[in-house]
């Protein structure tokens, strides 16, 4: 049995034991894939997120790591889909770097 599997475990627990174990590689794998350090962590807490919510449904605990890892992996891809794709693109603030900000004219 893999070593952060437990008979018996809630999602709570197994989570929290594959949070302190994996979540370092996990997030610097993503910054591999995403090339930005913020949005790999929330690519990874996600990751994290989905894996407490789908724990009942796991049928091998022992799996949980490939699950991450996998979890991950898809979201890193959507992510640089996404900003590939204007179309698929979110509206939000304007970013560093982009053609509105810093503004060309100092504030009045």
């Amino acid at each position: 049995m893999h070593q952060h599997s437990r008979p018996g475990w809630d999602a709570d627990q197994a989570v929290a034991v594959l949070y302190g174990a994996h979540h370092r590689a996990l997030a610097q794998m993503a910054t591999l894939l995403v090339n930005d350090v913020v949005v790999a962590e929330e690519i990874v807490e996600a990751a994290f997120v989905a894996l407490h919510a789908a724990w009942r449904r796991l049928r091998n605990s022992d799996k949980a790591l490939s699950y991450l890892q996998r979890a991950v992996v898809r979201r890193a891809r959507s992510y640089r889909v996404a900003r590939s794709d204007p179309s698929r693109r979110q509206p939000g603030p304007p970013q560093l770097g982009s053609r509105t900000w810093p503004p060309t004219r100092p504030f009045s």
